[in-house]
Order: structure tokens, then C-alpha cells, then sequence
């Protein structure tokens, strides 16, 4: 059953919105008539993103906005929320996809470990500050997807830094799920997949 707020017309943001997964769900959703938000490191892959998704829209490129911004920096995030409000005027779906496999081993540099929480857990952090007041204030069905991982849960050796963020992740969000649902007349969800209770291995599911 799909997710109240993935309606046509409604409105979805994607972090890490230019390859892979962010890419795939920005043209599964396009398809189904919602209007896209990629957020993304500035060049040349952002850029031919938007074009791609435009392609599937329905308004084509005035469904769409293709927008850089650097997740680790919480001034970034504000900016990409009002530039999505003043372009749509809402949003019921914020992914917070953007990741970052720099890191490795438990040895590895101080900097490394601290640029992959940056981008992984800090990034997905300044996404649900910055977003779950408007999200909450629509007093709309919206969802927070903070994009998961089965390393957070099983500690494969070899990457510590990224299954140490992701563990963080995990725990950060189920956090959120139970201060949603304790928070009266909120419509918001929250969940590390493609949707609530959805065990699918493919995003694109939706």
C-alpha cells in the first residue's frame, strides 16, 4: 500500500539525488506525477540528473529543481528548504540520501572519519532539523526516508567508518519513529526504507 504522501502533484527532496538510488527514486516518483527536488554536490552529473528526471515529469523541467548543496553544512540545508518552498510551496517527502563511503578501518585518518559523519550522519541530521518543522506544520501526510544500511546492523569488516555512521543512523531514526508517533496531531513518518514496514530491497518499489 503506498505512502499517503507520495500522491501526484506532492512534492519530493532527495539528498544524493544525482546517481544511484536518489537518482532511480527521483524517476520512480517523477513517474507518478510528483514534482522533484535533487540536491547534490555541484557538476555536471546534478545537472544531467535534473534533465533526465524532467524528461519523465509531467510539467517537465518546471517539476523540477535540481539544486547543489553540501548536506554537512546546516546553512546549505536551509537554503535548499527555502529555495524547494519558494519553487513549490511545499514537501511531503524528504530523502535523505546523500552518503559518503570515504573512511575505512578503525586506523584510518581523524579526517576521514569525521568527513563520513559529516555526510552520513550529521547530514542526515541537518535534513530532519531543517525540514520536520515544515513538514509537521503542513498537518499533511508527509515521510522522512534517511536512507539505511545492513552495515549499521552487521559490522562487515573492513569499512568501520561507514557502518559506524550507519549504526548511529539507525538509532537515530528509530529515535524519530517514536517521538512522531508520541507527538499529537502529527502526519509525519519516519523510516530508514523505501517506506514504513516495506522489507523490499529495491527503492524503486515505491
Amino acid at each position: 500500500m503506498r505512502h499517503p504522501a507520495l500522491e501526484h502533484g506532492s512534492v519530493a527532496v532527495i539528498t544524493g539525488g544525482a546517481s544511484g538510488i536518489g537518482l532511480a527514486a527521483a524517476k520512480t516518483l517523477a513517474g507518478r506525477g510528483m514534482k522533484i527536488c535533487l540536491a547534490d554536490t555541484a557538476g555536471g552529473a546534478l545537472t544531467a540528473a535534473g534533465a533526465a528526471v524532467a524528461e519523465i515529469a509531467d510539467d517537465g523541467a518546471n517539476d523540477v529543481l535540481a539544486m547543489a548543496a553540501d548536506v554537512s553544512d546546516p546553512s546549505a540545508m536551509h537554503a535548499l528548504r527555502d529555495a524547494v518552498l519558494e519553487r513549490f510551496g511545499s514537501v511531503a517527502l524528504l530523502m535523505n540520501n546523500a552518503v559518503t563511503r570515504i573512511g575505512g578501518p578503525t586506523s584510518a585518518s581523524l579526517e576521514d572519519w569525521r568527513r563520513a559523519m559529516e555526510v552520513n550522519f550529521w547530514g542526515v541530521f541537518h535534513g530532519v532539523q531543517v525540514f520536520l518543522p515544515v513538514l509537521h506544520a503542513q498537518k499533511s501526510p508527509s515521510i522522512i526516508v534517511n536512507a539505511g544500511s545492513k552495515q549499521g546492523i552487521t559490522n562487515p569488516p573492513g569499512n568501520a567508518a561507514y557502518n559506524m555512521t550507519k549504526a548511529a543512523l539507525k538509532s537515530f531514526t528509530e529515535s524519530l519513529q517514536h517521538e512522531l508517533r508520541g507527538t499529537a496531531d502529527c502526519r509525519v513518518t519516519a523510516s530508514t526504507g523505501p517506506k514504513p514496514g516495506c522489507r523490499s530491497k529495491s527503492w524503486t518499489s515505491w
